[in-house]
């Protein structure tokens, strides 16, 4: 009965101090993994029913000393350097006694089969001193707890071999050891393990005597083969049109509590726009002195493309639909946040939108949560009244128009992309130690994953010729990805279309709309982003002259300059073979109207 309450007073104390740790460290869920341990080995026994073993690698792999065990680890870490863990033991122990200490022949030997099940923490003692990292090649630790060990213990005679005794029972024992593990990779490694259990027992060879030793002994060594299981946070569920909804709430349950300033988010758009045309959309953060990390997401519908204009206090990112501002920190000075961006319909959108969004923030160590939503109708362009046909000739004049040449862009750069760890990070030193880089590594944190990309390269074949020397390394799925302006362009494709159409300035006369009287020209598209006249007539198929103008803060591409609105509804015509959305804008005296 003794026994038992030292037993369970061990494993609720190893318990208790495991839950404790897990709950005060935060650290991210890649250093908390599930690791699975099986082990296979050699156990050596002190005791009665052995002689003293003074050398014991000179005893291991001898039937009538040591025996085979087995065994499994289940481990759940709670930092880079602690866990905890519970094991099963299984196999036999042997020994045999030839002389007694007096000098009396004993002539004895057992064996016993063991079922160990103990809890115990693990300290790896290496990471509490080095930078945190998920793969090291060399990890040593320690590892103590205790254990409950079902026995069937079987005492023979040496002459005889008769049975002289038997004991089976169960025994607290005391587990303390040592280990060494070897990485591969994230998930797979090996360990070398050597453990001492201390049974609180003399019955583990069947023997007992008044002159014997107090309490058995036997140490257990193993080789193991290791696999990690890491724990993915939990991803926002989606409604219709991709609604991201929290999976918690914020809202205050005692209401007694005096209201204080929270955080609050204001989505300023227009009610309605036009198909084929943009707009400025501006959010205010109120964050009054919130100074923790945040994240800010917004569901853009199918249809819609977006663009960024200045938001320096935070990271943007648009992919999948869903745009992202990122804080590792609130500016500290600032009680308002301003943040904008431009929304551009296509063609194939019409009526009523809704745009939901979702911030993320951290107050005083806890995550919260606010929802905030808005609409917008788009509609089709107004129709242009026909006007008498006006005699103003199309004005000739030299200006700067771009030809295609080979070379690299402004702004566009490549780069490789080795790695993506959704719900986690990891170090670029770890990363490049990794996969052998010898080029400058990149981290973004995109839609939850942080992405590990190396190089910049001004073209795209430097870039895949990396790729490839990568490839034949560790990074076996490395690919290639291309940057505007730091920002991710999400078809490699449009990249390889804009370094082959580099922008090179010569004066050569081309059609400009007329700075005087009323003309008529068709637009085919808008963008934020200053893109070459040429590109756009070769992404469209079309062969006049394409216009670039700038209006509301975006660049549009315009075909034609007409007097007559009858000589632009037929080019429209024309042009809507191939741009179905295309449409006729007017001008008087130069300016848009």
């Amino acid at each position: 009965m003794k026994s038992i309450k030292l037993f369970t007073l061990m494993l609720v104390t190893s318990l208790v101090i495991s839950i404790n740790i897990n709950a005060q460290d935060a650290d991210n869920l890649k250093y908390k993994p599930w690791t699975f341990n099986v082990n296979m080995g050699q156990t050596l026994f002190w005791g009665d029913n052995n002689n003293d073993i003074l050398n014991p690698f000179s005893a291991y792999f001898k039937s009538d000393k040591s025996a085979f065990g087995y065994g499994l680890i289940i481990q759940k870490n709670f930092n880079p350097w602690l866990g905890v863990d519970f094991q099963y033991l299984g196999g036999q122990l042997n020994g045999t006694r030839y002389t007694w200490s007096d000098g009396n022949a004993a002539n004895l030997y057992f064996h016993s089969k063991i079922n160990q099940f103990g809890l115990n923490l693990n300290i790896d003692v290496l990471d509490i001193f080095r930078e945190p990292s998920i793969i090291n090649l060399f990890n040593f630790y320690v590892r103590g707890g205790a254990a409950y060990n079902l026995y069937n213990a079987t005492e023979y005679s040496l002459i005889t071999n008769a049975v002289t005794n038997t004991k089976k029972s169960g025994a607290i024992e005391a587990v303390g050891g040592w280990g060494i593990r070897f990485d591969v990779n994230e998930k797979l490694g090996f360990t070398f393990e050597n453990t001492f259990n201390y049974a609180f027992d003399d019955f583990l060879d069947a023997h007992s005597t008044i002159n014997s030793q107090a309490n058995d002994l036997f140490a257990y060594t193993s080789i193991g083969a290791v696999y990690r299981v890491y724990p993915q946070p939990k991803k926002p569920s989606l409604e219709k049109e991709n609604e991201i909804i929290p999976t918690d709430s914020s809202i205050a349950t005692n209401n007694n509590e005096q209201p204080k300033a929270e955080l609050g988010v204001d989505l300023m758009m227009p009610a309605s726009m036009e198909i084929s045309d943009s707009v400025i959309v501006n959010i205010k953060v109120s964050k009054y002195a919130l100074n923790e990390k945040a994240k800010l997401q917004q569901t853009i519908p199918t249809g819609f493309i977006v663009a960024q204009k200045e938001n320096a206090t935070s990271t943007f990112n648009f992919a999948d639909q869903i745009i992202t501002f990122t804080w590792d920190n609130f500016p500290s000075q600032q009680e308002f946040i301003q943040l904008s961006y431009y929304l551009i319909s296509s063609k194939s959108v019409s009526g009523s939108y809704s745009i939901p969004g979702i911030i993320f923030y951290d107050e005083n160590g806890t995550e919260k949560i606010q929802q905030f939503k808005e609409s917008i109708n788009v509609t089709a362009p107004a129709v242009i009244a026909e006007v008498p046909k006006v005699e103003t000739p199309i004005v000739e004049s030299p200006v700067v128009n771009e030809t295609k040449t080979s070379g690299s862009v402004d702004g566009l750069v490549y780069r490789v992309q080795v790695k993506a760890i959704y719900g986690g990070k990891s170090t670029t030193k770890s990363i490049s130690r990794q996969y052998g880089i010898d080029k400058e590594i990149n981290e973004e944190f995109i839609n939850g994953y942080s992405k590990y990309t190396a190089g910049n390269f001004s073209t795209y074949q430097e870039a895949k010729a990396y790729k490839d020397q990568l490839r034949q390394g560790k990074a076996s799925d490395a690919f290639v990805v291309a940057y505007v302006n730091n920002n991710r362009v999400a078809n490699i494709q449009d990249a390889l279309k804009m370094e082959g159409t580099s922008e090179a300035k010569t004066s050569v006369p081309s059609t400009v709309i007329s700075s005087k009287g009323i003309s008529y020209s068709i637009q085919i598209a808008a963008s934020a982003k200053d893109l070459s006249p040429i590109s756009i007539g070769n992404q469209l198929s079309i062969s006049d002259k394409v216009i670039k103008t700038s209006h509301n803060g975006l660049y549009k591409y315009l075909v034609g300059s007409f007097n007559s609105y009858d000589d632009a509804k037929s080019k429209m015509a024309q042009l809507q073979e191939k741009v179905s959305d295309a449409f006729i804008v007017k001008y008087v005296n130069g300016i848009r109207k």
